[in-house]
């Protein structure tokens, strides 16, 4: 991939992520470069957020073998007016997001 490509598609990447946000029941952090995608237990995530993970599953799929996203379930994963609480995440692989999401 060239830069100017690789650029284009961090853009693109950050608008897919950017756009999962509004849901509450995915965390999306970044610290540049990384982009963190926190999900909560399985059971507790909605049509509504496994829809929108699913629209976007080819990018996040590249983006994990450019090493541009880390993705992890957090049974505990909570959210208060204080912000988010990450308390236990466990890293998954886009292998294992396919299987929850589906």
């Amino acid at each position: 991939m060239e830069i100017s490509e690789t650029l284009k598609y961090y853009h693109n990447f950050k608008a897919t992520l950017l756009s999962l946000l509004p849901d509450k029941n995915i965390f999306v952090y970044f610290e540049e470069p990384i982009y963190y995608l926190i999900l909560p237990d399985p059971e507790r995530l909605t049509e509504e957020a496994r829809e929108n993970i699913r629209k976007y599953l080819s990018r996040i799929e590249e983006a994990e073998k450019c090493g541009m996203v880390k993705i992890y379930i957090d049974k505990e994963l909570s959210y208060s007016s204080q912000g988010v609480k990450i308390n236990n995440p466990k890293e998954i692989k886009v292998e294992e997001l396919k299987r929850i999401i589906f």
